[in-house]
């Protein structure tokens, strides 16, 4: 048997020039038998996918609850002790295995005492898993060697630590300080979404158990995707994440906003992905490797153009672009954002931004570095537009969801500032990627929170509200106004709030590595932003509330939206007043596998 030729660069390659990656043979073992399956390092995968399946399997049981319950007690349990005595004191697994016990019990206490009340039962086994994610993330975190140096994103100065970088089984998976914080960000997101949903469901009467398991399968997927080093496994994670959310999206089935925004979001993402795909099986017939810190060395002896590979670029950014939301692959988000169910848009707005962007950093500003050329002038135009027209787009829409839509737009376009202003090719500079994590985390908290105040209003007035409806309320409820503003604040970029932080941490690094129009632009933008935002708390002051809504009855936020909401709004003016730490945070998240 014959084997096939590859053509890398027009030069053919023959079998005996083959060589293994010896980053595979290092995850296949020294005699080349079974593999060795880091389980620390996808503890947080493992806990969230056992957390969604669970919950299914006990949705899915009925009248057999109980008796599943105490079929997955048993399985956690023989788990729980075989990661326990496999376990070394060089190693995390005594801590996984603790994690898979602990969900175990907990579920069956569950079960035993919430039999009667099965919605309530899902949620809380999902947000429990969400919260041994973030608490396993935060021990990979501790427990990773810590000896690079980073340069301040603040001061310029250096000696701040980062987190050593990991690779596994051919780079398929990567423990380093950007997948790490994905990692922390995406669970954290989960937590505060998870509360968020339960009476948001049940007053439209979409509750339905399979909600939580998809969106926790969802989380998964983006997880996947910003804690891969390999071609592959970021087109897995993308379509494990959006193949979730195009179902969370119709969920309001009875709803035909729902029911358009789905058929859009499928249609154009399915496309989209294709595109991707073609691309990266591009990049991998031309460099003949699916690592992305491997395509660097690649592509680094190229100096003129190349049609194929300017092709494959171009075809990658185009799928990168639209999951993140760039113009002109743009125009699905204000339909899906409102049409989907709120607390779905919110995870969506957050979420996909967290998994995208980083995706886009390794790809880009790592695999493909030595290209920078090629794709940093495409990257600048996209990024240029998408600040604009976010921004003048959403001053000419009146409803409240699609006014996020378009905000959601514009941030997009202000991250692509990390993408410039990171150069491993040239000195090194990691200033983006902390920048990226920093921006990441401070706008998920503000957009989550403002979704959550605008769920609060949908439920009350039945219907997604428009600009007009939210005249006068503050007023009407104190709480609701000052979270919502607070929100808005961060998002506009105003001192005091955890989007002012942001937008300085991507700021300054673009404006360091001499990208001055890129950052007027931004400036720009920002201002015209800014307009509509304290427009939007002008009303919630000082409107006078619409006949509408003034006959309307006064009404609590639930105490799930409450939480979700309020801790959002608490942590976007604790970080925007005490910055230190996310700074810190932000720069030992700044290791990047091949940077």
């Amino acid at each position: 048997m014959s084997w096939p030729t590859v053509v890398a660069f027009g030069q053919a390659q023959t079998p005996e020039g083959f060589t293994i990656d010896p980053s595979l043979l290092q995850g296949l073992g020294a005699t080349g038998g079974t593999p060795t399956i880091p389980w620390q390092s996808i503890s947080v995968e493992l806990v969230l996918f056992a957390a969604a399946l669970i919950a299914l399997a006990l949705d899915a049981a009925k009248h057999q609850r109980k008796g599943m319950s105490f079929t997955i007690l048993l399985i956690s349990i023989t788990l729980s002790v075989m990661g326990i005595l496999f376990s070394t004191p060089s190693n995390s697994t005594l801590i996984l295995g603790g994690a898979v016990g602990l969900l175990g019990i907990v579920q069956f206490v569950l079960a035993m005492t919430l039999s009667a009340r099965p919605r309530l039962m899902v949620s809380l086994i999902t947000w429990l898993g969400a919260t041994i994610g973030l608490a396993m993330t935060i021990n990979l975190w501790i427990n990773d060697p810590k000896s690079l140096s980073v340069i301040d994103v603040t001061t310029g100065s250096t000696g701040s630590s980062l987190l050593d970088v990991n690779a596994y089984l051919n780079a398929m998976l990567v423990v380093d300080g950007i997948s790490l914080a994905a990692r922390g960000i995406l669970c954290l997101i989960l937590m505060l979404i998870i509360p968020m949903s339960y009476e948001y469901l049940e007053t439209r009467q979409i509750h339905r158990g399979e909600y939580y398991p998809l969106l926790v399968l969802s989380a998964l997927g983006m997880t996947i995707m910003a804690s891969t080093d390999n071609l592959l496994m970021v087109f897995v994670g993308v379509e494990i994440f959006s193949l979730a959310l195009y179902v969370l999206t119709a969920f309001a089935k009875r709803d035909l906003n729902s029911q358009e925004a789905a058929i859009k979001y499928f249609i154009l993402g399915s496309t989209a992905s294709a595109v991707m795909l073609y691309g990266m099986a591009l990049l991998y017939g031309l460099t003949g490797t699916t690592v992305i810190s491997a395509l660097g060395q690649s592509l680094a002896p190229l100096t003129t153009p190349n049609g194929a590979l300017t092709g494959a670029i171009i075809l990658t950014l185009v799928g990168l672009a639209f999951k993140v939301g760039l113009v002109p692959f743009h125009f699905w988000m204000p339909d899906v954002y409102q049409g989907a169910p709120t607390p779905v848009t919110a995870f969506m707005a957050a979420g996909t931004k967290v998994a995208a962007f980083v995706a886009f950093m390794r790809l880009f500003a790592v695999g493909l570095a030595p290209l920078q050329w090629t794709w940093m002038p495409i990257v600048f135009l996209l990024g240029c537009a998408t600040m604009v027209i976010g921004a003048v787009g959403a001053i000419t829409t009146k409803d409240v969801k699609r006014i996020l839509g378009w905000s959601a737009i514009t941030h997009a376009g202000y991250l692509t500032l990390a993408l410039l202003a990171t150069d491993f090719s040239g000195t090194g500079a990691r200033n983006g990627v902390s920048g990226l994590m920093i921006y990441l985390f401070g706008y998920g908290l503000a957009v989550i929170g403002a979704f959550g105040c605008v769920s609060f209003l949908e439920r009350r007035m039945m219907g997604s509200p428009q600009l007009a409806d939210l005249s006068g309320t503050g007023r009407r409820n104190a709480g609701v106004g000052a979270m919502l503003s607070i929100c808005l604040i961060s998002l506009a970029g105003i001192p005091g709030t955890v989007g002012f932080i942001a937008k300085l941490s991507v700021f300054m690094p673009a404006f360091q590595a001499g990208q001055y129009w890129a950052v007027g632009v931004a400036l720009t933008a920002s201002v015209i932003a800014s307009v509509f935002y304290l427009g939007i708390i002008a009303k919630i002051w000082m409107g006078e509330e619409t006949a509408k809504t003034a006959e309307l009855p006064d009404m609590m936020m639930a105490p799930g939206t409450l939480l979700g909401t309020g801790m959002s709004t608490m942590a976007v003016l604790v970080f925007g007043l005490l910055p230190a730490i996310l700074i810190l945070l932000g720069n030992q998240a700044a290791s990047v596998l091949g940077g």
